[in-house]
């Protein structure tokens, strides 16, 4: 009765059952309710707990559950944190480039690619002064969508134009700070385009050949003869 006192005080107010429930599956509410004081609010705690989850931390130990300084611990986590979502970022990023990379095309004066690394995609938000980074670089990864750079072979290294292929077509082209393209840049895309279905009936050819193939058995003689 203290206990469910004590929350109605200081804590229901600002927080509902469902976060003390959430906290009651890895530690007692009693003890909880011990360690926090005017330096240990629930809230960083709370979220001390879930990213020691997200960590894959199994904290058993007192001084782990209940760090002298909460506020300290809390910041390493969430600089853990920080990092494997890098990590997880840059990763994906480069399988979803590994997926894509078919689609790599060139004529004498452009190339476009997919989006490769997620300082790439740093890059062409910042040159180009558009949202493909905090708004497309998770949606490429997760494979929701695909992004492409096109540059011009001259200057490969600056951002021309952001290119998104979505449902079969170009959703979005713009150069920088969300201008148009030309129609030398438009010409170069529907060749772009063209060879992707080039490509894809090249692959579904050689995923079929490859399916209808007889499977050769390979049989162990020694395990025969044995």
């Amino acid at each position: 009765k203290e206990g469910i006192k004590f929350l109605e005080d200081h804590y229901l107010e600002y927080y509902s059952i469902k976060d003390f429930k959430e906290i009651s599956k890895i530690v007692p509410l009693r003890k909880v309710l011990k360690y926090l004081n005017d330096d240990n609010s629930l809230s960083i705690y709370k979220d001390y707990l879930e990213m020691s989850q997200k960590l894959a931390l199994n904290y058993k130990s007192k001084s782990d559950l209940f760090p002298d300084n909460l506020i300290e611990r809390h910041d390493e986590l969430q600089k853990k944190i920080k990092v494997q979502n890098d990590i997880n970022t840059a990763v994906g990023i480069y399988l979803r480039f590994y997926e894509l990379y078919r689609y790599i095309y060139e004529d004498d004066k452009y190339f476009i690619f997919p989006g490769n690394t997620a300082e790439e995609f740093v890059l062409e938000g910042k040159q180009q002064v558009n949202c493909v980074n905090s708004m497309y670089s998770s949606k490429y990864r997760n494979k929701e969508t695909e992004i492409y750079f096109m540059r011009d072979k001259k200057k490969i290294n600056k951002s021309l134009v952001t290119v998104e292929f979505k449902d079969g077509k170009i959703k979005q082209k713009e150069q920088g700070h969300h201008k148009g393209t030309t129609k030398e840049q438009d010409e170069f895309l529907e060749k772009w385009t063209m060879y992707r279905k080039f490509v894809d009936k090249k692959y579904k050819y050689l995923e079929t050949k490859n399916k209808n193939k007889p499977k050769t058995i390979k049989y162990d003689l020694q395990e025969w003869v044995a």
